[in-house]
């Protein structure tokens, strides 16, 4: 095995290699950016196989449980136009993979690029087999989330007559839980899996989806699949999402002009690609009826003459286009100005404010935004403090106003050659942006924006000062190696002299100072600089308990996340938190609470987020915690004595989103009576034998 690229999470198998002891590998099928798919031979049973490894640094623990559960309901999936999952597993503790039937076939999205779109007939007889798989695994409440020509395979038919469609790829590659990210607590950005090109609207915004997004997806692709071409398709991603919230799916005569299309199936693809749920097409078997229909037209117009015998029939009769007519195509495609909204994006990295503002008004349903976003945004919005000059050494290089009064700030990042930036998450209302490393940055005044540091701008402390004192709301110092935070050992990064060259700001809400060299005597500078902080993770930190509760930043905590295993009382500080009567997220660890302790958590008045792990917590506290806050919406009891006891309690907790419980002491009729009692919730029970940095590994 090829380990030489393990800083990133990536790894090469090399022929005669072992994956989890069972699986040889006879050699590389394909790589993408998910990861590598293999031909392999199973030892035990001499069966060839594909397997897919999916590299990824990011798999916790609740991500694993999600894919091992994703997984045993994919693997029951037994479908003719479905490629068969036999098994999954994780290499190593830390490369999770599946093994799936073995076909030989070519991708819908390759055939498309070498002989151009598929002719109407046979494309509408592919795709009945694509929504016959999805009507099947709908009905077995599973949603694909990636639908695209990429993911549906070509397979000969048994009798050597044409093709038939093989869908793969039910969404099992979506490891990074987003309930982990929740669990954080620190109000991160929502997470985004899928295919820009083909997302619905709410799956852009990182929505919960169900089977009407495949829908959605599957109008994207039958458009490309008869034209060559995908509906939107913008000069960067940010300007595709945007063209799936605003603009009107063109038809497909209009990309294909001399080409004949029935008007319902025009029809039907329009009504995949509403904006709104609510109303695209209900179901994937009402999709399978129209395309019946559609092809029954089809075959009764084009005549025996035209059509030869029926048994006759090839299956891909694709017309073939030049590739200067392609080129023409992509290049008309990428000119097309939204004539309504206009994107402003520097370094093709972020949309401007205009266009966020009309995703708020024009898409329905509103996004899930969390309580604490809701706030921080407020707060960054109240006052917006714009400041038209700029100083000299500072990133913010202008400001302007757009005709909507809407502010943007314009940033250059002059840095030193080999120096990377960091990860900016930015969100303007439903819209929401990831960029790392920017050169050059365009931020409407009012998003809310959040910036994790590499370690090696955080070995220059100098360049946060030239930051302005309105782009930050939050500061995310721990590193991304994965396990446990590295970054104040190496190339004397420190998140201390960083925080001290920052401007003051009333806009910094959140820090996350996990590992960091901060101590008690940095509170009070925290303090005075930040007066809006209200959101604190310090786990690993030298900050004690004490010398928190001490400080002025306990009378204004809404959101703690605390490591106690290295010692110190609790009591104070909870004692100041139950009085403080803001706090509204609480994440302990490492040390049994007392009775006292444990009694300053129930006083607390407003309580909705409750991680208190490896705390003490038994079946008692547990109902006691669940009675005193109805509404408690997060809760993680893990590495506690908690089990089946706490059953009827916990089903009147209908505001849960999601919890976590050990594996310990549930019986699977306990479990299944969750499922029931709590369909809107997610839940994961946690094997407490396994610690947790071999699921860091």
């Amino acid at each position: 095995m090829d380990n030489s690229a393990a800083n990133i999470g990536t790894y090469h198998f090399a022929p005669g290699d072992l994956i989890d002891r069972d699986y040889e590998v006879i050699q590389m099928l394909g790589a993408g950016g998910a990861g590598q798919v293999y031909l392999v031979e199973h030892r035990s049973l001499a069966r060839q196989a594909a397997l897919k490894l999916l590299n990824t640094r990011n798999i916790d623990e609740t991500a694993w449980r999600r894919f091992t559960y994703e997984a045993q309901l994919i693997g029951k999936l037994q479908h003719p136009n479905i490629i068969q999952v036999y098994n999954f597993g994780i290499h190593e503790n830390r490369l999770p993979y599946y093994v799936m039937e073995l076909v030989k076939g070519e991708p819908l999205d390759s055939n498309l690029k070498k002989l151009g779109p598929v002719g109407t007939l046979e494309a509408v007889e592919l795709l009945m087999d694509v929504c016959s798989a999805l009507s099947y695994a709908h009905g077995k409440g599973i949603v694909h989330r990636d639908i695209k020509p990429g993911n549906i395979i070509l397979v000969e038919s048994p009798d050597g007559r044409g093709y038939r469609a093989k869908l793969l790829d039910f969404g099992i590659a979506k490891l990074r839980s987003k309930q982990n990210l929740e669990t954080q607590g620190l109000t991160q950005a929502g997470e985004v899996v899928g295919s820009p090109l083909y997302m619905s609207p709410e799956q852009c915004q990182g929505l919960d989806v169900d089977e009407r997004s495949d829908i959605y997806s599957l109008g994207c692709s039958i458009f490309e699949i008869l034209t060559g071409t995908v509906p939107f398709r913008g000069e960067n991603v940010f300007a595709t999402v945007m063209m799936h919230f605003n603009e009107a799916p063109p038809k497909l005569a209009d990309r294909l002009p001399d080409e004949y299309f029935p008007p319902r199936l025009e029809e039907l693809v329009a009504r995949c690609l509403e904006k709104n749920p609510d109303e695209r097409i209900k179901s994937m078997d009402e999709v399978l009826t129209w395309l019946e229909e559609i092809y029954e037209t089809l075959k009764r117009n084009l005549g025996k003459a035209a059509r030869g015998k029926e048994s006759d029939l090839t299956r891909l009769s694709m017309p073939v286009k030049s590739e200067a007519e392609l080129k023409t195509e992509r290049v008309r495609e990428a000119k097309k100005k939204n004539s309504i909204y206009k994107m402003v994006v520097i370094g093709g990295v972020l949309a401007v404010a205009t266009i966020a503002v009309s995703c708020i008004t024009l898409f329905k349903p509103k996004p899930k935004i969390s309580k604490l976003d809701i706030e921080t945004i407020t707060a960054v919005n109240e006052k917006p403090a714009v400041d038209n000059s700029t100083k000299a050494g500072s990133f913010l290089v202008k400001i302007e106003t757009d005709k909507n009064k809407v502010h943007h700030r314009y940033y250059k990042f002059p840095l030193k050659d080999g120096i990377k930036m960091g990860t900016f998450h930015i969100q303007f209302g439903p819209y929401k942006a990831m960029v790392k490393n920017p050169p050059d940055l365009v931020v409407p005044l009012g998003a809310l924006v959040k910036f994790t540091p590499s370690i090696e701008f955080c070995s220059h402390p100098s360049y946060f000062r030239a930051f302005d004192s309105t782009l930050l709301n939050e500061i995310n110092f721990t590193s991304d190696h994965g396990g446990s935070n590295t970054m104040f050992d190496e190339l004397g990064a420190s998140a201390k002299r960083c925080l001290n060259e920052l401007q003051p700001s009333v806009h910094l809400t959140t820090l996350i100072l996990d590992d960091s060299d901060l101590t008690d005597t940095d509170l009070e500078m925290l303090n005075d600089k930040f007066p809006k902080l209200t959101q604190l993770s310090i786990k690993g930190c030298d900050i004690t308990p004490n010398g928190l509760a001490q400080s002025k930043l306990a009378s204004r905590l809404r959101h703690l996340e605390f490591d106690n295993t290295s010692g110190g009382d609790l009591t104070l500080l909870l004692k100041k938190l139950s009085e403080n009567g803001q706090l509204v997220g609480l994440d302990l660890r490492g040390k049994k609470l007392t009775d006292e302790q444990f009694q300053y958590i129930l006083a607390t008045p407003k309580l909705d987020y409750a991680a208190l792990i490896a705390s003490g917590i038994d079946d008692q506290r547990a109902i006691a915690l669940l009675k005193r806050f109805p509404k408690l919406r997060h809760f993680n009891f893990r590495r506690n004595q908690v089990t089946e006891a706490i059953v009827p309690t916990l089903l009147q907790q209908k505001h849960l989103d999601w919890f976590d419980l050990p594996e310990a002491g549930w019986s699977q009729k306990s479990k299944d009576a969750l499922k029931k009692g709590l369909p809107e919730a997610k839940f994961a029970f946690w094997d407490d034998k396994i610690k947790e940095a071999d699921w860091a590994k």
